[in-house]
């Protein structure tokens, strides 16, 4: 018999059963936080496509036809209000991102214009 089992079989039961109780509070524990980072890097993730699809709007769509309203901002603005509205169900954490990397990069495009005249 190993060692650790050795160790095991000579606690008492209640101070065994202790030790139980805290590894599965233990293991409880991890997943919790082992989802709450998987949300949040997928929430990353999302707010960098954000910015990427800003990106790709800003080149081949700049600005809504026959108008000078930013796409990338409108778009953006426009799934930030859906959000509002909870229109996404589940996903509202994830819109909620994608609108603020689009957001972000309509923000930053802006400032770097006005920053250079």
């Amino acid at each position: 018999m190993s060692t650790a089992l050795a160790h095991v079989s000579e606690m008492p039961k209640n101070q065994l059963a202790a030790s139980l109780v805290r590894a599965r509070a233990s293991l409880a524990q991890a997943r919790v936080h082992g989802k709450r980072m998987g949300r949040v890097a997928v929430s990353q993730v999302c707010a960098a496509g954000g910015g990427a699809v800003a990106g790709v709007l800003a080149v081949k769509m700049p600005f809504i036809p026959r108008t000078q309203v930013p796409t990338d901002a409108a778009v953006g603005a426009a799934l930030a209000l859906g959000v509002a509205l909870d229109l996404f169900d589940g996903a509202n954490d994830y819109v909620s991102a994608l609108a603020m990397g689009m957001l972000g990069a309509a923000a930053a495009r802006e400032t770097q214009k006005i920053i250079s005249r």
